[in-house]
């Protein structure tokens, strides 16, 4: 389960179907970053949770300096949640937005 070695510390983002966490990993003793997704929230609920699972299966995979990698993938009755590296700084959509080279 998700909250045996996960803790949220404080939520750092939000988005149209999503929440973002700076949360801590008890394992490994460091800072990581939980997307929560309510499954009511989906538009196509079953196409997207296929599409969440092959893009969690994906992302899980790459291993590039420049892409944050993803430990971990949970799916609950209502909610999905991806577990990432935390990189501390603006996320992407914030710069580009801000149009700040």
């Amino acid at each position: 389960m998700i909250r045996n070695r996960y803790e949220i510390i404080r939520q750092i983002d939000e988005g149209g179907i999503s929440q973002v966490y700076l949360g801590y990993d008890h394992n490994f003793d460091n800072e990581v970053v939980v997307r929560r997704l309510k499954k009511e929230i989906l538009s196509n609920h079953i196409e997207d949770i296929i599409r969440f699972r092959n893009e969690a299966a994906i992302l899980s995979r790459l291993d590039h300096p420049n892409i944050a990698k993803i430990y971990e993938a949970f799916e609950y009755e209502d909610q999905l949640y991806i577990i990432m590296e935390y990189i501390c700084g603006e996320s992407l959509y914030k710069i580009i937005k801000s149009g700040k080279k």
